[in-house]
């Protein structure tokens, strides 16, 4: 929760940013150039499907997280430092 809460501030700094509660939750859905970002945020070695239910409901969802770069349909799933990356990079 702390981590979810540090990379949602952080983004929260330059973007617009909103949580997105629905049948579970979705940390993070920035606006940029009036498109939708929805992240979700797992600080874990081990994804579940029940974790990322809701995340995968959105095309072009990324999932941050600590374990390996993988890619699940058309769903980026990336290591936790690289949001905080792209952040600093803006």
């Amino acid at each position: 929760m702390l981590i979810e809460g540090s990379i949602s501030a952080l983004y929260n700094r330059v973007y617009k940013t909103f949580y997105i509660k629905a049948e579970t939750e979705v940390d993070i859905a920035l606006i940029l150039n009036n498109r939708f970002f929805p992240i979700e945020v797992k600080n874990s070695f081990q994804l579940s499907h029940k974790e990322i239910r809701q995340i995968i409901k959105y095309k072009k969802g990324i999932i941050g997280y600590t374990g390996k770069t993988i890619q699940i349909n058309e769903h980026n799933i990336v290591l936790l430092p690289l949001p905080l990356l792209a952040f600093i990079a803006h």
